[in-house]
């Protein structure tokens, strides 16, 4: 169990999975996470995906319909000369969106820029936020003040440091991008942006590879 563990350098790539039943695909979304300090043993990997998928799923149930679902989180932990950990998975708070709208093409994508203190392309990151619906789309097909509002919520709570736990042993961790090394090495994100346009993942679309769930329950 010490493996899984997450301690002071580490990073956590942590796995929103949103599953759309009508065009039976997924989207994925990857949060990273550095450990700037921690208590006991640190928290373990599965406790934190499990604390986190509570957490977000919260913020996620209002950017698409009941046609998709808050499926759950997958957790990896990366360390400097440790081979990646196994994949841990959490069915937290799994539930079917909330929005009131009709399906647009799953192809679209709200956006989330993610900022560094790093110059250029490598100091950014994106998050393509999977199957908005028609509520998402003003009158001029940009995303509506209501999605976008939605959206912020989403990146404040992806902003935020987490506190892991595990029965007292913490994990102390502040979202960063990944820079696999080696050495292992997070860049703390300073500030995350909501896009005034959408994005595209053709693969989510239509004419994209049919995808099953990455696990069962």
């Amino acid at each position: 169990m010490a493996f899984d563990f997450i301690q002071t350098g580490d990073v956590v790539k942590i796995t929103a999975v949103i599953y759309n039943d009508t065009n039976v695909q997924l989207g994925l979304n990857d949060w990273y996470y550095v450990c700037d300090s921690f208590v006991g043993s640190g928290a373990s990997t599965q406790d934190a995906v499990d604390q986190w998928s509570t957490g977000a799923a919260p913020f996620y149930y209002p950017l698409f319909t009941s046609n998709s679902r808050y499926y759950g989180a997958m957790i990896n932990r990366y360390r400097t000369a440790f081979p990646v950990t196994k994949t841990r998975n959490s069915a937290n708070s799994r539930a079917a969106g909330t929005a009131a709208g009709f399906e647009i093409p799953t192809q679209v994508s709200g956006l989330i820029t993610k900022e560094t203190d790093v110059g250029g392309r490598s100091g950014r990151g994106r998050a393509y936020i999977p199957f908005p619906d028609t509520t998402a789309v003003d009158i001029a097909g940009h995303p509506s003040a209501l999605y976008k509002a939605n959206l912020t919520l989403l990146a404040g709570f992806a902003m935020a440091a987490q506190i892991f736990n595990s029965a007292g042993n913490t994990s102390n961790c502040s979202p960063c991008l990944f820079r696999p090394g080696p050495p292992v090495k997070g860049e703390h994100i300073t500030q995350m942006r909501v896009s005034s346009k959408f994005a595209t993942q053709r693969r989510r679309g239509d004419y994209g590879r049919l995808n099953a769930v990455p696990f069962v329950p």
